[in-house]
């Protein structure tokens, strides 16, 4: 007759959550990162023709 034991389930078990907890810690600590960084947009048109016209203006003053 054979006898299943149960030794050794309660540690796979408790590394199973340990290693699901610092899965879903690093997750979380990742989205929060990202929530704190401004996201990168296109500029418009009216940024980028000030800029040329700012440049623009630079360089006639330097001359």
């Amino acid at each position: 007759m054979f006898m299943i034991s149960n030794e050794g389930v309660g540690d796979a078990v408790r590394d199973g959550l340990r290693g699901a907890n610092h899965s879903n810690s690093l997750a979380i600590a990742r989205i929060c990162n990202d929530a704190d960084r401004p996201k990168p947009r296109p500029h418009t048109h009216e940024e980028i023709v000030n800029t040329f016209l700012e440049r623009e203006h630079v360089l006639k003053t330097a001359v």
